[in-house]
């Protein structure tokens, strides 16, 4: 639209337009006051500020990927259909292992557990597209345990059917061609760890800490090692924390095939580019016991 407006002030110009049509002088134009260099020199400052400020939001680690298909025009708003029911019930089956393995946690020793309340939890992530601009998004269905003591151990679960960027075409886009979620292996989200570190005699420490946690993160159906530091801060209910990871941490698309995927979503949105990892962000209440 904006390319047709200026094609047609440019051929109005270089026709000429007929004496009639031609606007009359204004007289209080003479009176506007005309931009110094001064004022566009602190515009000029004022827009690479803006522009420093934005790219300062992306962490240093994120390469960005260059869309080869793109075209200056507005991409399709078309919501793509998305066939989740084999993935809904494979997530459904293991939703419930792994309560099933929470309960027999808890049976063998409930003091020892420490439980995920995912309704004062948040589990998101902030990506980044067209250089800087950052999109969040979260899932909103997911659970997690810890059995410490002398071989602690954590168990976390996300259902990427449960995907939420606030905007329900782009949930569809991201399920469909970068998830790959009609496919029931890609479906869940896992995290296995079995060495925690920084805990107290076993236990978390009263006045909270950093506990990192060693594992593997399946993502895609591919499994890869990964290492989570989390920060965390005595809540005001006994034996009950708040955590948060204690430092940037990114995940990277290209471990777990999810390099060519990427490439089709950027062409279904027409992005320049897109970031080929994202900021974890987590956002947990943690507390002692089965509940």
């Amino acid at each position: 639209m904006i390319r047709t407006a200026a094609v047609l002030i440019a051929t109005l110009a270089l026709m000429g337009c007929p004496p009639a049509d031609k606007p009359k002088a204004d007289p209080k134009a003479a009176d506007v006051k005309k931009p110094t260099k001064s004022d566009k020199k602190a515009d000029a400052e004022a827009k690479k500020k803006a522009a420093a400020a934005a790219k300062s939001v992306v962490p240093a680690g994120v390469v960005h990927v260059k869309n080869d298909k793109w075209e200056d025009k507005e991409a399709s708003k078309d919501k793509p259909a998305v066939d989740t029911k084999a993935s809904a019930e494979a997530v459904g089956k293991a939703g419930a292992a792994f309560t099933a393995q929470h309960k027999k946690a808890c049976a063998a020793g409930a003091a020892k557990v420490v439980t995920l309340t995912q309704a004062t939890s948040r589990v998101g992530y902030e990506s980044y597209k067209n250089g800087n601009l950052p999109v969040k998004g979260m899932f909103k269905s997911f659970g997690g345990y810890a059995v410490l003591g002398e071989t602690p151990e954590l168990h976390f679960w996300a259902d990427v059917l449960s995907l939420n960027s606030g905007d329900p075409t782009r949930d569809a886009r991201l399920l469909k061609l970068f998830f790959e979620a009609e496919k029931p292996d890609n479906a869940l989200i896992t995290f296995e760890a079995d060495s925690l570190t920084g805990l107290a005699d076993g236990k978390v420490p009263p006045k909270g800490g950093v506990i990192e946690a060693k594992g593997k993160l399946s993502l895609h159906g591919v499994s890869v090692p990964l290492t989570l530091k989390l920060k965390l801060i005595p809540a005001k209910e006994q034996d009950t924390w708040m955590a948060s990871l204690a430092e940037d941490t990114l995940l990277p698309f290209d471990p777990h095939a999810l390099a060519e995927p990427l490439k089709t979503l950027l062409a279904a949105c027409n992005h320049k580019t897109m970031g080929s990892s994202v900021k974890l962000e987590f956002d947990l209440k943690l507390a002692a016991g089965c509940k």
